[in-house]
């Protein structure tokens, strides 16, 4: 149990890390994945368009939520 309440918050520190990492997937879904051209050539669902780019479902789901 903590004796004293924290004097600081993290959480301006959390915003930082996940606009860094907004960015960066974004970057990569465009100049790496070629993700917008991939999904206009043949739609489908993240299953579907993860297994043609070979990788995970989850990062692509945050990435096609974050487009």
């Amino acid at each position: 149990m903590l004796a004293n309440i924290p004097n600081s918050d993290p959480s301006l520190l959390y915003r930082y890390r996940d606009n860094v990492c907004t960015t960066d997937a974004i970057v990569a879904s465009i100049i790496e994945l070629d993700l917008l051209n991939v999904i206009a050539k043949q739609p489908g669902t993240v299953a579907e368009i993860s297994q043609r780019l070979e990788i995970a479902e989850r990062p692509l789901d945050v990435i096609i939520t974050l487009l």
